[in-house]
Formats: structure tokens, C-alpha cells, sequence
């Protein structure tokens, strides 16, 4: 049996035939780049104006402890892949937002894409 109570780092005692499910407590970084070492490869979008860009995009977060029995709930113990693909929709979707002229003053857009992976990601 799976108990929805989560514990922070420390000894405790589980007794015989019991384990914890381990999600990390530091913080955890994507990378969708060209780099050999990125957790996927860079993005392929579209401008609003309908122009090709690949976005090489890194972020970072971190584990909400009361939210992680959720998180397994929902995606068992291969949560990245699905939150890695939502990361992705997300990022390509706020893309299209913005005409070409738009990515060489990135600023707007990479608030923008803050702004929906934060919203998004709160309540997962």
C-alpha cells in the first residue's frame, strides 16, 4: 500500500518489507538543446508569421514535497517523460504567440514561456 504522506530527507523506520519511492529534493533542470548530455533535442516551432525557429531552452524546478504523492499518482515512477512532453507543448504553443521580429527582443517571450510552464506545472 502506497501512503499519500510524503517525507523529507531523513533515518526513519519502515519496518520489514517497506520502501520509499525517491523523488529528488534539489533542483532538477530540462534541456532541449543540440548538446549530447540534453534531455531532448532542441524544438521545432513556428513563429505567428509562420516562420521555422529551434528553440534551445532550459529551465529549472523543483519537487513541491505535499504535491509528490500526485505527481505518482498520475505518471507512476516515469513521470519526466510525460512532464518532458507537456514541457514541450507548451514551449512550441507560446512560440507561435510571437512574430519573427518578436524573438530578437526575447525578453516578452521568454517571460511568456515562464509565466505558462509555471502555471501549468503548479498544479502537476
Amino acid at each position: 500500500m502506497i501512503s499519500d504522506k510524503s517525507y523529507g530527507p531523513g533515518r526513519y523506520f519502515l519496518g520489514v518489507g517497506h520502501s520509499f519511492i525517491k523523488y529528488p529534493t534539489t533542483v532538477q533542470n530540462y534541456d532541449f538543446s543540440k548538446s549530447a548530455k540534453a534531455d531532448g533535442k532542441y524544438i521545432n516551432s513556428r513563429t505567428k508569421d509562420g516562420l521555422r525557429v529551434d528553440l534551445e531552452v532550459s529551465f529549472q524546478y523543483l519537487y513541491i514535497i505535499d504535491r509528490v504523492y500526485d505527481l505518482y499518482k498520475l505518471y507512476g515512477l516515469n513521470y519526466r517523460t510525460p512532464c518532458q512532453k507537456i514541457a514541450v507543448d507548451i514551449l512550441t504553443d507560446v512560440a507561435t504567440q510571437f512574430n519573427s521580429y518578436q524573438f530578437f527582443q526575447k525578453d516578452a517571450i521568454i517571460r511568456e514561456m515562464h509565466t505558462q510552464l509555471n502555471s501549468t506545472f503548479v498544479g502537476h
